[in-house]
C-alpha cells in the first residue's frame, strides 16, 4: 500500500514536470504556429516495473508530415528522473501506449483504416522504428505486435492480397524485416500466406491464392490466430505458434467447419478463435522462415 502511494506520488510529480516542460515548448513553438489542442492524446499511459510514460499534449504543426505533433513524458523509476520526447511523424491520433523493456510502442492513426506504429527507446532516448499496418494486435506479453499489411489507398488490385505480419519488440529494427532498406510499409515478418511466410517477400507471389483477412487478429497467449477467406471464399482458420520466436513458428491452416463458419457470419469471431481445439481438421502446416535480402 505504502509503494503504491509513493508510485502514485511519483507519477503525479512526473507529470508537473512534463507540463511544466510543454509550457517552454510551446513557447518556443514545434513548428510555426503551433498550439495545444484537447483530445486525442491526454491521459494515454503505459507502466512497467521501470517506466512509465504517458502522453500528455497534442499540438497544431505546419511543417509535420501530419500537420500535428505528440509529446509524451517518461518516468524513469530506478532514477527518479523524467523527461519529454516528441513524435512528429504521419500519425494523426494517439491510440495506445504498451512498453517493452525500454522500448514505448505507440499505436496511431495513419488514415481512416490504417494505422501506425513507432517505437521509441526511452534508454537510448530516441525513435527506434516505425511502420504501417492494419488490424495491430499486441501480443498478452507485450512483446509481439501482429496486424495486416498496409497498401497505398491507390494500389493496383493485382497487387493486393492480404499478408499477416508479425513484429518483435525484441529485435531490432533490421531483424524484423526482409531487406535492410524496407520502409515503413514493409516492416514485420511474414507468417501467413505460406509463400509469404517461406519466401520472406512481403508482395504476393505470381500464381498464388490471394487471402483476405477478416478482423480482429486474436491472440491465445503466444498463439496468434485469424480468420482469411481464399479467392473461392472458403473460410480458413490460422493458428501460429510463436514458441518465443518468429522465425521459425509453426503455422496451423483449418479448413472452418460449418458450425465455425456460421458464427462467423454472425460476427462472432474472438470467442470462436479462442474455441479452435488441436482436433479440428488440418489442412496444411508450414513454418515460418525469415529470408534477408541484400
Amino acid at each position: 500500500m505504502k509503494r503504491t502511494e509513493t508510485m502514485r506520488r511519483r507519477r503525479k510529480s512526473m507529470l508537473l514536470a512534463c507540463r511544466l516542460m510543454a509550457l517552454g515548448i510551446a513557447a518556443i513553438g514545434i513548428g510555426a504556429g503551433s498550439r495545444s489542442v484537447h483530445g486525442g492524446s491526454g491521459g494515454v499511459h503505459a507502466e512497467n516495473d521501470r517506466w512509465s510514460v504517458e502522453a500528455t499534449a497534442a499540438r497544431d504543426c505546419k511543417e509535420c508530415p501530419s500537420s500535428k505533433s505528440f509529446q509524451f513524458c517518461g518516468l524513469d523509476k530506478n532514477s527518479g528522473r523524467s523527461s519529454t520526447f516528441v513524435v512528429a511523424n504521419m500519425m494523426k491520433a494517439v491510440r495506445a501506449l504498451s512498453l517493452h523493456k525500454s522500448k514505448c510502442l505507440i499505436l496511431g492513426e495513419l488514415t481512416q483504416s490504417g494505422d501506425i506504429a513507432t517505437l521509441y527507446d526511452l534508454e537510448a532516448r530516441k525513435t527506434a522504428d516505425e511502420w504501417y499496418g492494419y488490424h495491430f494486435r499486441l501480443s498478452p506479453d507485450g512483446r509481439y505486435l501482429a496486424f495486416v499489411k498496409f497498401y497505398p489507398r491507390f494500389a493496383p488490385p493485382e497487387s493486393v492480397s492480404d499478408v499477416v505480419l508479425v513484429y518483435d519488440l525484441g529485435r531490432s529494427a533490421t531483424e524484423n524485416r526482409s531487406t535492410p532498406q524496407a520502409g515503413p510499409e514493409d516492416a514485420g515478418i511474414p507468417v501467413f500466406p505460406r509463400y509469404n511466410a517461406q519466401s520472406g517477400t512481403l508482395e504476393p507471389g505470381a500464381g498464388t491464392d490471394k487471402f483476405m483477412a477478416i478482423p480482429p487478429l486474436v491472440w491465445a497467449g503466444n498463439e496468434l490466430r485469424f480468420f482469411v477467406r481464399d479467392k473461392d471464399n472458403t473460410l480458413l482458420a490460422v493458428s501460429v505458434d510463436l514458441n518465443g520466436r518468429v522465425p521459425g513458428a509453426r503455422v496451423t491452416v483449418r479448413a472452418a467447419s460449418a458450425p465455425m463458419a456460421a458464427r462467423v457470419a454472425e460476427g462472432v469471431i474472438e470467442p470462436t478463435l479462442q474455441a479452435i481445439d488441436a482436433k479440428d481438421g488440418v489442412k496444411e502446416t508450414f513454418a515460418v522462415k525469415q529470408i534477408m535480402k541484400r
